[in-house]
Order: structure tokens, then sequence, then C-alpha cells
């Protein structure tokens, strides 16, 4: 079989062939082409046979990248670095612009379109970073508390203890034996209706461990936006 393009099995694929053993096929691109090696010696109906064997396989992933492609461009949420004036926060889905006042005692408020933050001069960023994630987990432990009932309700399932902290790759964690469940700090810059979602999210893994087609059911009975509000953290 020679180097090139061929629709093979319903597919069209770039072959490249060399001095292999084996057919390789990868999907790749937004356009979910295919991208075979094969062996030089091999012949196109013996290339189309293992196309075809793996068919079901391959349109999943041409789908999977399809939705990729489409899924909106991740969005560039900037936070305080030295919580100064003029820098950008965000609470519960809203931009705040950081109005950072020289005063002895430290407080921290929202009002209108800012964030007030007073504090002594001598405080370092560090510390205002510190006493900052301590008032947002209080504020984000105030909304835990106002959901929780409403939410376990309608999830049909009950949580020991929710705990929150600063995590950086995930949005929630859950211990299924003890049924605990953790969320990160950062869900208090996003629109409550992530919050909720993560909530219902969690709840869900004392239904069923995986993400099955089990657990996509159930979110859809229990929480029915869920897609939108997922891909709406996922662009965040």
């Amino acid at each position: 079989m020679k180097s090139g393009r061929y629709v093979l099995a319903g597919f069209e694929a770039d072959v490249t062939a060399c001095d292999t053993n084996t057919v390789r096929i990868r999907v790749t691109g937004p356009d979910g082409r295919l991208r075979v090696t094969a062996p030089s010696w091999a012949s196109p109906d013996l290339v189309e046979l293992v196309i075809f064997h793996d068919a079901d396989k391959i349109r999943r992933q041409q789908q999977k990248a399809a939705q990729q492609a489409s899924s909106p461009p991740k969005v560039a949420h900037p936070r305080p670095k030295k919580w100064q004036s003029g820098e950008t926060a965000w609470l519960w889905g809203r931009r705040l612009t950081l109005d950072v006042r020289e005063r002895a005692n430290w407080a921290i408020r929202a009002e209108g379109d800012r964030l007030i933050v007073e504090c002594p001069g001598w405080m370092s960023a560090a510390e205002r970073q510190a006493r900052a994630d301590a008032w947002m987990t209080r504020e984000l432990a105030a909304a835990v508390r106002r959901l929780r009932p409403e939410v376990e309700a309608a999830a049909g399932q009950h949580c020991e203890d929710w705990r929150i902290r600063k995590m950086s790759s995930r949005w929630g964690s859950c211990s299924i034996q003890t049924r605990r469940i953790r969320l990160s700090l950062q869900l208090v810059e996003m629109p409550e209706e992530c919050l909720r979602y993560v909530m219902t999210h969690e709840l869900g893994h004392f239904v069923t461990r995986f993400h099955n087609a089990i657990f996509r059911a159930w979110m859809t009975r229990v929480f029915p936006d869920w897609r939108k509000t997922e891909k709406l953290m996922n662009a965040w």
C-alpha cells in the first residue's frame, strides 16, 4: 500500500506506509480525520478491515473531537496578585475591582462593583491573601448551609460533612465511606448555580462511584440543566 489519502470503511484517512508490522489508527484535529500508519506490504483491503473493526470506537472519538471544537474557549479570569487597588476579583460570578484603603484594622466587603479592603499599610500581599481567603471561605460556607437542605432533598442523599479547601485541579471531591464532601474555595468566584451543580454532582457519587450512564441519567433527573452548567464551568 502506498502513502496517500483514502476513503476506507466510510472514513477519510491519511495513510502513511512505512516499515512497520502493525496498523495504527489515530483520530486527530477538530475534523476527526484519521491518521493511519500501515505496513508498506499491506493491501488497502487489509487496512480497511482493521478500520472497519474499530469503526464504533473511531466514531466516538470523532464525536468527542467535534464537541471539543465547538466548546467555548477558556475565559481568563484574573485574580488579585498583590491585593492592591485596581486589581480584579470575582465574587459569585460578578467582576469586582479592588479598592484598598489603609486602616488600622482589617475589613473586607463587597459594595456595588467594588471589593473594598481595609488593612494596615504594613500588611503583606500574602497576609492580605490569607485574610481574603478566610473571608471567602465564610462566604462560601454560608451559601452551602443555605443550599444544603434543598440540594440534599432533591438528590435524596445526605452528606455528613461539607468542607471547603483550596483545590488546584478539582471543583469537589467526596469520600463514599465517610459520606464527606470537599468543595473548592474557587467556587465562591462563580455564579451560585455552579456551586449547586458541584454539590449535586458529589452527592451523585453516593449513588454510583463512576461517571457512567447511571450517573448521567441520575444527574439529568435531579439537575436537568447540569450539562449547561458544566459547560459554563469548563469555560470559566
